[in-house]
């Protein structure tokens, strides 16, 4: 499946600098499922529910997070018991499924919230990087 991806501009510069620091990369790995995790209850309230929508895919919305990304998936893993997550989200014209991209409509949403995190946490690993 496809998604939605919101790049944090210098994001590969503050890796290399925690790595030259002797810092630990899953610091980012942490921040980034904060953040991901900052929009996880808005994606679970905005997921599609009703008669066109089979089973209770809400319940497939998860977070997951590198030291690159934060992740909200939705629809696949779990058994693959959700298969049309990926169609119901982006649409599927050909199969006349509308798109309802909630996952994408929830990190707009909560755009404050996670931000606010990214800001927090990397000020905070930018003073460990200078006091290291």
């Amino acid at each position: 499946m496809s998604g939605a991806a919101i790049e944090v501009i210098g994001l590969a510069r503050l890796r290399t600098s925690m790595k030259r620091a002797g810092l630990d990369l899953n610091d980012l790995k942490s921040l980034n499922r904060q953040a991901a995790e900052a929009v996880a209850p808005t994606a679970r309230s905005m997921t599609p529910v009703g008669p066109d929508v089979k089973g209770h895919i809400v319940s497939s919305v998860r977070v997951g997070a590198t030291a690159s990304a934060g992740v909200l998936r939705a629809g696949t893993g779990r058994g693959g018991r959700f298969p049309y997550g990926g169609p119901l989200h982006w649409g599927w014209p050909s199969r006349g499924i509308k798109a309802q991209p909630w996952l994408a409509n929830a990190a707009k949403a909560t755009e404050g919230r996670w931000t606010d995190v990214y800001q927090n946490g990397v000020e905070d690993i930018i003073g460990k990087i200078e006091g290291a």
